[in-house]
């Protein structure tokens, strides 16, 4: 499943990373991650995603670069780009190891190519931002966010993304049964229907239920529950205690 990490403890373990990400601002929104995610809800807003529009059940509502900006928590400022934008001559050498420099770029290349310090930051970018996958290939949108993160060439994230789950979601519409292959920003979805639902005083949790939708807690319950039957000892075969004979009692005649 391509979701985003819903831990801090992969980018705690690098505080230069760390760093990065505060730097350009997003890392309220990995703090925001931990709230998971639920695939029954993303998988029907992906069905119904326009780009603009959304309709989960009976929540309809207006999801645009602007409500992406709010729910990451991140600005809506530098160079609007996407990967459909035709980019020429991108610097991208100086990330790459000595005896890589001469490569001509294609379609990608591998994560092997890249120096050592940037090999953290940029499965930082995927674990926690992209969430697409591919955790060996290096594609040209990467390195426009490598250059986010390095402070290099600020990008509009919220455009980005926007534009990038648009186009996720058409995909999904003409291909359904792509879907588990296809999607990704589970974390991100669930952000966004969940500050929707705060502007209307609904709860997460009132959400799932009145929608129809699984509720997390009770699968982990149910799941908590099935591990503690196979472990209790009261699953295994009681051992039958034998009691000693009643004396017997002798009366005179």
């Amino acid at each position: 499943m391509k979701k985003e990490l819903d831990s801090l403890s992969y980018l705690q373990t690098f505080p230069d990373v760390h760093r990065r990400f505060v730097d350009v601002g997003c890392l309220e929104f990995v703090e925001r991650l931990q709230v998971g995610h639920h695939v029954g809800v993303a998988e029907a807003f992906a069905k119904s995603y326009d780009g603009r529009n959304v309709v989960v059940g009976s929540l309809k509502f207006i999801a645009d670069e602007g409500t992406i900006a709010t729910t990451r928590g991140i600005p809506r400022s530098g160079e609007t780009w996407f990967k459909t934008t035709l980019t020429k001559n991108l610097e991208f050498r100086s990330y790459l190891k000595e005896e890589f420099q001469g490569i001509v770029w294609k379609k990608s290349i591998h994560v092997s190519y890249l120096k050592e310090e940037w090999k953290i930051l940029f499965k930082s970018i995927q674990l926690y931002i992209t969430s697409e996958g591919r955790y060996d290939k290096l594609m040209l949108y990467h390195i426009k966010l490598l250059d986010h993160f390095s402070g290099k060439q600020s990008l509009n994230l919220p455009y980005f993304f926007h534009k990038n789950l648009t186009k996720i979601c058409k995909k999904i519409k003409s291909m359904p049964l792509s879907i588990r292959n296809t999607l990704c920003h589970y974390g991100l979805i669930k952000l966004i229907i969940m500050q929707e639902l705060k502007s209307r005083d609904r709860t997460w949790e009132h959400f799932l239920f009145w929608e129809g939708f699984e509720i997390s807690s009770q699968q982990s319950d149910e799941k908590g529950k099935k591990k503690k039957k196979q472990t209790t000892p009261s699953s295994t075969p009681r051992k039958r205690r034998i009691l000693p004979p009643s004396p017997t009692v002798v009366t005179d005649p």
